[in-house]
């Protein structure tokens, strides 16, 4: 009975010497886990911060104008493109005041060139598609007009308002106080909410909608800058009617004023009525789309002697009415 008693005592002392054996591994176990987790949460915070400071550089780096002519480094930073605006837009504030009677101040409280980031929009390149112009027919009446502010009625994506804009420069040097003011509502036309096409980024009529409502005022800013002319470009978002009552209480007289926005008889007649009070006298308002049936009966319509407005035959064309205020 002793030697079973003492084997059984010799048993359970090696039983619970192997649990405390036990017990220890499992501690130091578990105090080896608790003291891997501050570095793997270090090693994380470390790779996250990492990350975020990646994309600020590569959101916040501006690419300049040089930069933009890489077609390689465009296509390598498809939607991280901020362009840089033309800072000489502020230079003629003083003069164009005084001078033409309303400016880029009077407008816009805050520069809409500045912090302009396309990627925000989705926009990573230049796209101007839309409908040619009779450069011919345009540079020979600018070569006569040389226009030193002009208005635009109508300017989508701003294929036009680059051409004017440039030639303005050519006509008047590189140094004159010249200016362009662009008025449209950037939502389209009736052309356009008719056509099928105008979700396909290669159709001219694209709206670029955004949850139903169109954006392409943010292409005709990408496009402005891109061709080095927002230091002559206003875009003035309103109707034609309403952009021309505003700039007649500022006492605005544009010298050339070019209508291409709808091509509906009555919204044609209503912006001849409407800007054709603006402009000085033996000034212009030309437009296009004159062999399209309404836009034709509106200008023979508008244009009377008793309007003191005349035709000018030798200088239209086809597709392109120019009138002169005679008095």
């Amino acid at each position: 009975m002793s030697n079973i008693s003492d084997n059984s005592a010799l048993n359970n002392n090696a039983f619970a010497q192997l649990s405390k054996k036990k017990n220890r591994l499992k501690h130091k176990y578990i105090n080896q886990k608790i003291a891997v987790l501050p570095r793997l949460l270090c090693i994380v915070a470390i790779g996250i911060a990492a990350i975020g400071f990646m994309n600020i550089i590569i959101r916040e780096g501006p690419i300049d104008r040089v930069a933009l002519q890489n077609k390689s480094q465009l296509a390598s930073v498809p939607v991280e493109v901020v362009l840089v605006p033309n800072q000489n837009i502020t230079q003629c504030q003083a003069q164009r005041k005084e001078l033409y009677g309303v400016t880029l101040g009077d407008i816009h409280s805050i520069n809409p060139y500045d912090n302009f980031a396309p990627q925000t929009y989705d926009i990573a390149a230049p796209d101007v598609t839309g409908w040619g112009l009779d450069r011919r027919i345009f540079d020979k009446i600018l070569d006569i007009v040389k226009p030193k502010f002009m208005v635009e009625v109508g300017s989508w994506k701003g294929k036009s308002a680059i051409y004017f804009a440039k030639k303005m420069r050519e006509i008047n040097g590189p140094d004159a106080c010249i200016q362009l003011i662009c008025v449209d509502t950037w939502l389209g036309t009736t052309v356009a909410w008719d056509s099928k096409d105008m979700d396909k980024p290669d159709h001219g009529n694209t709206l670029y909608l955004r949850n139903g409502y169109p954006s392409v005022y943010y292409q005709f800013l990408y496009n402005i800058i891109d061709q080095q002319v927002d230091d002559i470009v206003i875009p003035f978002p309103l109707p034609g009617v309403m952009g021309s009552i505003f700039l007649q209480r500022h006492g605005a007289k544009p010298d050339t004023v070019y209508i291409d926005g709808c091509h509906d008889y009555l919204c044609v007649l209503q912006d001849l009525e409407a800007w054709f009070l603006l402009i000085a006298e033996n000034g212009i308002i030309m437009g296009d789309d004159f062999s399209r049936k309404e836009v034709k009966k509106a200008v023979d319509d508008f244009c009377t002697e008793e309007r003191k407005c005349r035709l000018e035959k030798e200088l239209s064309s086809e597709a392109t009415y120019v009138l002169r205020k005679t008095g």
